[in-house]
């Protein structure tokens, strides 16, 4: 009744102003038509209808606006006729309001309760179909108060919002109206008079209905204010009404069916005792099937209770959600809907505890469908024993088997039937944890920035000696002892490993110590392992754990014990949130120790672990003694001592926290002297000032707001700070363990790669990726077996501090999600949407941003994932130099793509739905651009496939040469004149092909060697021989060839033919071969010949006066560099 009337005066309050106005402007206003005139008004837009279509005369482009015009009046009629029916409904609901009112209060006096009703008489089919009704009546009627709890306030809104629309709908109504009394204009047809007058006039009968529907539906809401509180209790009746007569029903039908089980069992057990030894084992088999099957039965119905009390606190939480959101739409956030929606908040969260779903139950399904499983396995055994005891001497055992078979089937029917109510309660608890978890949501983005207490005033002095008062009580120090016996009684195994633990901890503190200093000994050798570096992060870990450990052993033991108070609770709870608070702060302290990761690991500065731990150390013990006092004094039970420690204590953590994070992050800190050290253009160290600012500035933030009575506000933000924390150094120390392990990577990579050189250098060989013979004739192939270790460590170390920075940013926004919630700020605004009906994505200014972190981390990831593959994994297999290119290019093609596709997700754009545009697209590119997607194709395959690789020697077109670059459009081979062909992929891939080395690199060299016709073959043969042998690049298997082929015209022809193992040193052993015969033939006295020829020299006075018959000319023999010699 309060309600009610409450909720009549801020509606009277409201409508107030509006109706002396709406009252003035209702003068000019007319009733609605009545049914005569809306019947003539339809009769004029048909005649004119018929009219427009029988007028020949008229053109095309009037007809068609007559035509529109008379439309609109037939639809301006329809909404005259349905807004006039509203306004009939709400009349007569004010009409009958009040004998509604008077025979819903009589109902509620003698209102029937059906609890009483007998449900023993009822069969077993009958209390099952009963219950089946009655629950449906229930969900019907929950949804039915669930809309009745939210009718009000959508009223009250509607009553706002009503004396507006009323002014707006009359406004235009008077201008129809004048509109209607101006003169016909003299240039307009007839026909063109009676259809813009048809028109006006339906338009002017909406308007007039709209206003009569607006006054009555204001009318109706303002009398049926008491009405819909009475049927909101005589439903909320009914429902319980319902409820207790449903428990009556399950009730009934379990002891029905507790009876039947009770006198199935006693007469299985009577059969047990009278069963033959023989058949004794399957008469209790039957017995204990049926003790399992009253098992389940009784199981159900527990868990059916359960299910029906889920399902009724997720309709409450349900409704209290809409309430609060049309609370919050009437009143808006203020100091006291702030205090009530918390309120309900923590109740909910206390629900959801309770309700909280175990692995318990999932393992109890679980269970239960194995065991249905064996059952139906033994059913399928049982039926085949009864067939074979068929004989009249086994009737026992065929009663007995067919008893069993009974039972196996009702305690499979049992077993079904509870496996589905344990399913349908999960989903009932998930529903309410999720109903739970929105609603906490729905408060947490509403209430956050809202005042929890008045600002801060003197008279919270006058509450510091109850506080002292109350902490210094002897009482609560016994109740605390007593709290603390009775944790340890109650976990008494737990409580004695946590014991041993802390134990533990606390006496190998030396042990750790000494192992940090080894493992820092250890780091500075110069084939330092990792492994030292992980040995000194345990020995930190557990060494910084010791104290925090202890705080929360005794903080778990005291909350776990029976004695439980005020004080206690806030005890156990202080001291788990003083080891938490403390974790972090130990761990980095005892980072910085002498000796220690910081030291002798990471390369920290003696000024930077020195600041550190100063400042640590003041700044831990302080605040340990704020938390405790703050979380102590969150339990006390007044709410004006708690409100003004709690605000103490805050202001003075927020302000201890700015000044810790001042002397950290101040500009001359030794923080940004060592970042600049490893890295000149670090952006930490250009926007020092900044990060000084905000971090010493934000705590200090938080003290002001606590003073202006944020207080819950302040204490959720003291969490985020302190978890932002945890966060930062848990990050340095990862990205710290992160560069160290590089730092070694990278020493340990080029120890390997001066050694392999060193070989290399010692056998007379080079590298194997930049092949000899391409060196030889000066051609610069594309490096892939030996790594830039600078370059690539650089690029490794970005990509360390992008994850670390993306993790970063993704923890602070968990942690800061519920005080900054820019994301969800952003989504509220809409830049457009996609789809139609129901399946229409919204793309908002969130939307965006998230495509534009795509669109880098995608660049990012595509510069240096390669690289840290190869760093992390390529490196240690046994692939060579082609294959790993192969790999790190294929994977830049597939990250650029995954991040395509996420970009697009983040847009809203349906890819996987633009077939029509990719076979379009396909159509065109066919056309236009099929020889750069055929090449690009083919680079794929080469990369697979491998046909040739960076550093092989092709023959391509008559044009030898070496491989020195594969990329995404085309293969560049460089000849031996240097000269760069570049070879599109497709020709590699569909056209001819040498590759002299893909498989086997094992070539054959010819040398064609002359000697003068005085020498003697034999001799120059074991010459050959043995130069060709001697030479250690030419293979013995197969052997060299030495041959004496021809007679040549001025030498004895020789052909020396023999293998190589490679082509590295082809053009070189050319050439030693070569110089190694020429001395050898020297030294033999053997010579090579220059071509001779004999030129005969006929004189033309010879030719006329022969000296004598057959005297031929004179014959000069030419020398032998082929000069002619004239007499």
């Amino acid at each position: 009744m309060l309600y009610s009337m409450l909720y009549r005066f801020i509606a009277l309050s409201v409508l107030v102003p509006f109706l002396s106005s709406a009252n003035a402007n209702a003068q000019t206003v007319v009733e609605p038509p009545s049914a005569a005139a809306d019947q003539a008004a339809g009769d004029a837009i048909e005649s004119g209808l018929a009219e427009v279509a029988a007028a020949s005369d008229l053109d095309e482009t009037l007809s068609q606006s007559l035509t529109e015009l008379y439309k609109q009046a037939k639809s301006y009629q329809a909404i005259t006729a349905s807004r006039t029916e509203n306004a009939k409904s709400f009349r007569q609901m004010s009409d009958t309001a009040a004998d509604d009112i008077a025979e819903l209060s009589t109902q509620l006096q003698s209102l029937p309760r059906l609890d009483v009703d007998p449900v023993s008489e009822l069969t077993p089919e009958q209390l099952r179909q009963e219950s089946v009704s009655i629950q449906a009546e229930v969900e019907t009627l929950s949804e039915k108060i669930k809309a009745e709890v939210s009718e009000p306030a959508a009223r009250q809104k509607r009553l706002t919002e009503i004396p507006s629309l009323i002014a707006e709908a009359e406004k235009k109504l008077r201008e129809v109206q004048a509109q209607l009394e101006l003169p016909t204009p003299t240039t307009e047809e007839p026909i063109e008079t009676r259809a813009r007058l048809v028109r006006t006039k339906s338009f002017a009968a909406a308007l007039q209905a709209e206003v009569s529907e607006l006054k009555a539906e204001q009318a109706a809401y303002l009398a049926t204010v008491d009405l819909l509180p009475l049927q909101k209790q005589r439903d909320e009746r009914r429902l319980q009404s319902l409820k207790e007569r449903l428990e009556r029903v399950r009730e009934a039908a379990v002891a029905q069916q507790q009876e039947s089980n009770d006198a199935a069992i006693t007469s299985l057990k009577r059969a047990v005792a009278n069963a033959t030894p023989e058949l004794k084992p399957i008469a209790e088999d039957n017995l204990r099937f049926a003790e399992e099957r009253l098992a389940m039965v009784a199981e159900t119905a527990d868990a059916t209770a359960l299910m029906s009390k889920l399902k009724e606190k997720r309709t409450e939480v349900e409704a209290a959600q809409i309430a609060s959101e049309d609370r919050l739409d009437a009143v808006g956030l203020t100091q006291a809907m702030g205090q009530l929606l918390r309120s309900k908040r923590d109740e909910y969260r206390k629900l959801r505890l309770q309700f909280e779903q175990s692995t318990s139950t999932e393992e109890k399904t679980a269970a239960y469908q194995v065991a249905s499983f064996e059952l139906e396995d033994r059913l399928a055994d049982l039926n085949e024993r009864l067939v074979s005891a068929a004989s009249e001497d086994q009737t026992s055992e065929r009663e007995l088997l067919s008893a069993q078979r009974d039972q196996i089937q009702e305690t499979l029917q049992s077993q079904n039937s509870l496996l589905q109510t344990l399913l349908s309660m999960e989903t009932e608890n998930r529903q309410l944890q999720q109903a739970i978890d929105g609603y906490i949501a729905f408060v947490d983005k509403n209430v956050f920035w809202i005042r929890s207490a008045a600002p801060v005033s003197i008279r919270e002095v006058y509450e510091i000696p109850q506080a002292t008062k109350w902490m210094l009580d002897v009482r609560n120090y016994k109740s605390l002892g007593k709290q603390f016996v009775s944790g340890i009684i109650s976990r008494p195994i737990a409580s004695l490993i946590g014991a041993i633990a802390v134990l533990y901890l606390f006496a190998r503190r030396g042990t750790f110590r000494q192992r940090i200093s080894d493992s820092g000994k250890a780091a500075e050798s110069w084939n330092a392992k990792f492994d030292s570096t992980t040995q000194s992060l345990v020995a930190t870990v557990m060494l910084s754990s010791a104290w925090p450990a202890l705080a929360a052993f005794l903080g778990c033991v005291v909350i776990c014990g029976s004695a439980d108070t005020l004080f206690t609770r806030g005890v156990g709870y202080a001291l788990i949130y003083v080891a938490l608070f403390t974790s972090s702060r130990h761990l980095l302290s005892q980072t910085c120790r002498d000796g220690g990761l910081a030291d002798k690991h990471f390369g920290w500065s003696e000024s930077l672990r020195k600041t550190l731990r100063i400042n640590l150390r003041w700044y831990t013990n302080l605040d340990v003694l704020i938390v405790f006092a703050m979380i102590l004094f969150h339990q006390h039970p007044d709410a004006t001592v708690r409100s003004a420690v709690a605000r103490f204590s805050a202001t003075l953590l927020f302000l201890a926290t700015s000044v810790f994070h001042h002397f950290i992050a101040r500009p001359s800190s030794p923080v940004y002297s060592d970042v600049r050290r490893r890295d000149p253009d670090s952006k930490i160290y250009r926007f020092r000032r900044v990060i000084w600012a905000i971090a010493a500035g934000l705590p200090m933030m938080f003290a002001i707001l606590t003073l202006l009575g944020y207080l819950d506000t302040a204490y959720r933000l003291g969490q985020s700070l302190q978890s932002t924390m945890l966060l930062v150094v848990a990050l340095v120390v990862a990205v710290a363990l992160a560069f160290r392990w590089l730092h070694l990577q990278q020493a340990k990579m080029a120890r390997d790669q001066a050694l392999a050189m060193r070989r290399q250098k010692l056998a007379g060989e080079e590298n194997e990726s930049g092949g000899s013979l391409a060196t030889d004739v000066g051609i610069e192939i594309q490096k892939e077996a030996m790594q830039d270790l600078p370059a690539l460590s650089e690029q490794t170390r970005k990509l360390v501090f992008v994850i670390a920075s993306a993790a970063g940013i993704a923890g602070l926004s968990l942690v800061w999600k519920d005080v900054l919630p820019a994301m969800e700020m952003l989504d509220r605004f809409e830049l457009y949407s996609i789809g139609t009906g129901d399946a229409i994505d919204r793309v908002t200014y969130r939307d965006i941003l998230l495509a534009i972190i795509g669109i880098v981390a995608t660049v990012i990831a595509v510069k240096n994932v390669p690289a840290l593959l190869e760093l992390l994994v390529l490196r240690r297999t046994g692939l060579d130099s082609g294959a790993r290119y192969a790999m790190t290019t294929i994977l830049r093609y597939v990250l650029t793509i995954g991040g395509v596709i996420l970009t697009l997700n983040f847009l809203s754009l349906p890819w996987t739905k633009l077939g029509w545009l990719l076979a379009a697209a396909s159509v065109g590119l066919g056309f236009g651009l099929q020889e750069i997607f055929a090449n690009f194709v083919s680079g794929i395959i080469l990369l697979l496939e491998r046909p040739v690789r960076v550093g092989d020697v092709v023959t391509i077109d008559s044009t030898t040469g070496v491989v020195s670059r594969i990329q995404m459009r085309a293969t560049t081979v460089t000849s031996w004149d240097r000269k760069e062909l570049v070879v599109p992929n497709k020709n590699l891939v569909t056209g001819k092909l040498l590759n002299w080395s893909l498989s086997n690199v094992v070539n054959r060299l010819k040398l064609d060697v002359g000697v003068s016709y005085d020498s003697d073959v034999d001799e120059v043969r074991a010459i050959l021989q043995s130069v060709v042998a001697d030479h250690p690049d030419v293979m013995d298997d197969p052997g060299p060839l030495i041959n004496f082929e021809t007679f040549g015209d001025s030498s004895l022809n020789f052909v020396v033919r023999f293998y190589l193992a490679t082509l590295d040193r082809r053009v070189g052993v050319m050439h030693e071969v070569n110089a190694e015969i020429l001395k050898r033939f020297r030294a033999a006295g053997i010579s090579v010949p220059f071509p001779q020829r004999d030129v005969h020299v006929v004189r033309q006075a010879d030719i006329a006066n022969p000296s004598s018959p057959g005297e031929g000319p004179n014959i000069h023999q030419a020398s032998h560099n082929g000069a002619v010699n004239s007499k």
